[in-house]
Parts: structure tokens; C-alpha cells; sequence
């Protein structure tokens, strides 16, 4: 299907690989929850949308690879398409992943609401069947790079620390044989991309 390389190719860079060290740690103590999950039918409901996005990243990928400079386009999307690139992204990495919702805010803000369901899956008791994770953080960029300031991070309305998270991070990382990162970790920009920037329910790509 169109997309579904560029999807797997973009996992690791920036923003997607942040959420997904997220969700593996959340997922750190069930080892065994991987290929269990049964997804719902109307899992392809966003791809349209978030085949926008890819369509322009792919053109600016290809127009940098062939001329080694920038296409001097940019392109608006909405919140919901910029959810619904991420939410195929994560589709294709986390058998628990379910949803996430993002919010643009002025200045390169962001908030984020990620939901894994786990039902009928064979999970330890002192797990819910369904855990949402809230962030909320500020996007920078220095020299086409990207990465996420955090200024909160909530599991099930409990507060959760960053420092306690990138330990985690490091030792999830470490047991799968990953590059170690750091939730606030800077990223390359998807290669062809020179800026991004936020306004109210928008992300503007460059």
C-alpha cells in the first residue's frame, strides 16, 4: 500500500520515536503482549488523511535526494491529519496502541493524548485493560534538528517524572539492543524538510 514504507522508514526519526520509547516503557513489564492484539476493522479510517502528509514529505525527500537542495514548498495540516500520520506510524509498531490525539498550539506547542487498550489480551492484574497518556511540550529546532521539551507527562492522571522515564527509556533500550535516547533527545528533520512550525490547529511543513 502506498505509504506503508515511508511509515516504517520515518519510525526512528523524531517525534514517532519518541512517543514509541513512551509506549515501550508503559508495555516494559508485559514482554509478552506483542502480536496479541486484535485490531478493530476500521483501523484504515485515517489513512487519507495521513497519506497527505506523506505525499509532501515523500516529494521533499525525493526533490533533496535528486538536487542535494530544498523544494522551497510548504505545506499546511490540519491537527487531525497530523494525528492520523502518527496514528499509522504507531499502528504499525505497538500491538496495544489504540489512539492518539494531538492538539497545535501558537509557538511550537503541542499536547497529546495516547490511549493503549489491551482487552483481551493476556496482561498482569495489576494492569487496566485501557491506559491513557497525556503530554504536553514545546517543540524546538536548531539547524534541522527537532526534539521535545516536555513540560508534563501524565499516566492515568499521575504525574510522571522525566528523569524516571529516560532510565527507563536507557534500560528498555539497552535490553533491545537500541540506540539509548532520551525523551528530550534531538532528532534530524525527515530528510528534505527544512523548518516546521505551529499555529492553532495547524502544523506548517517547510
Amino acid at each position: 500500500m502506498k505509504g506503508k514504507k515511508f511509515f516504517s522508514d520515518l519510525i526512528w526519526q523524531g517525534f514517532s520515536q519518541t512517543l514509541l520509547f513512551c509506549l515501550m516503557v508503559i508495555m516494559l513489564f508485559s514482554p509478552n503482549l506483542h502480536g496479541q492484539i486484535k485490531r478493530d476493522d476500521d483501523e484504515q479510517n485515517n489513512l487519507e488523511a495521513a497519506l497527505k502528509v506523506v505525499d509532501f514529505l515523500e516529494q521533499a525527500a525525493s526533490y533533496h535526494q535528486k538536487t542535494g537542495k530544498f523544494q522551497g514548498k510548504k505545506a499546511e495540516f490540519t491537527e487531525k491529519e497530523l494525528s492520523a500520520f502518527f496514528q499509522e506510524v504507531l499502528l504499525n509498531e505497538v500491538p496495544a496502541f489504540k489512539r492518539i490525539t494531538l492538539k497545535l498550539f501558537p509557538g511550537n506547542r503541542v499536547e497529546g493524548w495516547v490511549v493503549l487498550n489491551f482487552k483481551g489480551m493476556d496482561i498482569p492484574s495489576y494492569m487496566k485493560e485501557e491506559l491513557n497518556l497525556y503530554f504536553s511540550a514545546v517543540a524546538e529546532l536548531n539547524q534541522r534538528k527537532i526534539r521535545l521539551n516536555f513540560e508534563s507527562l501524565f499516566l492515568e492522571g499521575q504525574k510522571i517524572q522525566l528523569a524516571a522515564v529516560n532510565a527507563l527509556i536507557e534500560m528498555v533500550a539497552k535490553s533491545r539492543d537500541l540506540e539509548v535516547k532520551r525523551l528530550d533527545s534531538w532528532y534530524d528533520l525527515p530528510a528534505g524538510i527544512l523548518n516546521l512550525s505551529t499555529k492553532s490547529g495547524q502544523i506548517i511543513v517547510k
